[in-house]
């Protein structure tokens, strides 16, 4: 019985053994070699979700197949020529993507209905795709996005950067600038020559189709970033970039000053010179019976004082503000006292200026020791009344 079962083991571990002894007994042949290359498996689709390179598929009873399987030839291919990489231009980029650390820290932007002002002189170049309607300083404006190819890297670098902005009386928030765009604004005359020639009688007719081409190519172009802020931004005038120590300013007094009053005694002799002047210019023939009355013009334009003062409270600048100016071109008297005035901080005494009065803020941006006056027409005068920047918009045509 013992030598009954230890046969029947026997036999079984035969059976089971035997393929795979007879599969170890076949021959694979040789590899190929560069001198028999070996075929090229035909390409099969791949499936967009599955990992590269998958294992290969063999037929059903193919002994090719089985030999590839056990044993899968290296094929050598020629490299392929050199390709010209593609270069992929970003024209919607991500605004709140920084950009490159390749500009230098600016300590004066104007801020405008537009944005944030990097430069006032864009070249249209800088703009890409469609034009669309947009917020700005003229009457009729229009803007695109910037070409990243176009863009100069002292202003693509503006992307993402954070800027402290201020108002008439200091720091409103801190922003990021993110999307930027060329802004083509325009106020004039040209844009009315326009429409006519278009055959429209009214300017509103000109559908904006017609007058946003327009408008880019005469209109003033200013490179502009969006202001995006999780605090409320309302009041702000101009900006400088955060990492920047923080500038040195004046604001406005809320109380009379010593300053101001001793202005307030100058004024009295030069306003009977003006009212002496006047009365002159009344009498003229051509005036007589048209004229305002002095006291009207009193009323009208009444006398107004207002001191900065620095952050120990010290006055700093005065200014004084009286009269009517000259209306239009060249009509009637220009009775008109505006002065800004120096003031000594330690004995008090004023010096006069060649500034006007007028400013929104006063600040030393660059903290070189010396303020900046802004005013609300988008210029930024020097203590010398030298213009330092200039964002205006001004009328296109006859002033008269």
């Amino acid at each position: 019985m013992r030598l009954r079962t230890v046969l029947d083991q026997t036999v079984g571990m035969t059976l089971l053994l035997g393929p795979l002894v007879y599969a170890l007994t076949l021959g694979v042949g040789p590899r190929p070699t560069p001198d028999a290359p070996a075929r090229a498996a035909t390409p099969q689709p791949v499936d967009a979700g599955a990992e590269p390179g998958g294992g290969l598929v063999c037929e059903a009873g193919s002994e090719e197949g089985l030999e590839e399987a056990v044993e899968p030839a290296v094929i050598e291919t020629p490299a392929p020529a050199p390709v010209e990489p593609s270069v992929i231009i970003e024209l919607d980029p991500d605004p709140d993507e920084p950009g490159p650390e390749t500009s230098t820290a600016g300590a004066f932007y104007f801020v405008s209905k537009a944005g944030l002002v990097l430069t006032t002189d864009a070249s249209a170049e800088w703009g890409h795709g469609r034009l669309r309607r947009a917020s700005g300083e003229g009457e009729f404006n229009t803007r695109k996005p910037v070409d990243p190819r176009a863009l100069p890297d002292e202003h693509w670098a503006a992307r993402g950067r954070l800027f402290d902005l201020y108002g008439v009386d200091g720091k409103v928030c801190t922003a990021r600038i993110s999307r930027l765009s060329v802004v083509a604004q325009y106020f004039g005359e040209q844009l009315y020559d326009f429409a006519y020639t278009k055959g429209y009688e009214e300017l509103d007719d000109l559908p904006a189709s017609e007058w946003m081409p327009e408008v880019w190519d005469i209109g003033h172009r200013w490179l502009v970033g969006q202001i995006v802020s999780s605090e409320d931004c309302d009041g702000a005038l101009w900006a400088r970039d955060a990492s920047l120590p923080p500038p040195r300013l004046l604001r406005a007094a809320s109380a009379d000053t010593t300053a101001a009053q001793a202005r307030r005694r100058l004024f009295k002799g030069e306003r009977e010179r003006v009212k002496a002047a006047y009365a002159r210019y009344v009498e003229g023939e051509d005036e007589r019976g048209y004229a305002r009355s002095w006291k009207e013009i009193e009323r009208s334009y009444p006398l107004q004082t207002k001191a900065w003062i620095d952050e120990e409270g010290r006055a700093r600048f005065v200014e004084l503000q009286f009269g009517q100016p000259e209306v239009g071109c060249g009509g009637g008297f220009d009775s008109e006292i505006s002065t800004v005035h120096a003031v000594d901080g330690d004995r008090g005494a004023l010096t006069a200026t060649p500034l006007r009065a007028g400013a929104q803020a006063v600040f030393d941006a660059d903290l070189d020791g010396r303020f900046e006056f802004l005013h609300a027409d988008h210029y930024l005068l020097s203590e010398s009344a030298e213009v330092i920047d200039s964002a205006e918009i001004g009328w296109d045509g006859c002033p008269c």
